[in-house]
């Protein structure tokens, strides 16, 4: 993946402003190139369907959470 130079000039400040280390214009491309491949390999859109399984499990979560009475982690002393 080749990046414009614009873009290795962008990654070259933001990491000097986090980290504190200015990069050379190679160890940059090549830093950046690598960041984006793993970005590549593990983002991935939410569909809708994804969405729609999401709130559907948040809402039975938050059913659970209101019906769960606290005294079920008191200890039984008897």
């Amino acid at each position: 993946m080749q990046l414009k130079q614009k873009d290795i000039e962008r990654f070259q400040t933001l990491h000097e402003k986090r980290f504190g280390v200015r990069l050379s214009k190679d160890a940059a491309q090549e830093q950046a190139t690598k960041l984006l491949r793993v970005m590549q390999l593990t983002y991935r859109p939410m569909t809708f369907v994804d969405s729609a399984r999401l709130k559907e499990r948040q809402n039975l979560l938050v059913s659970a959470l209101k019906s769960f009475d606290s005294e079920d982690l008191s200890p039984d002393i008897s």
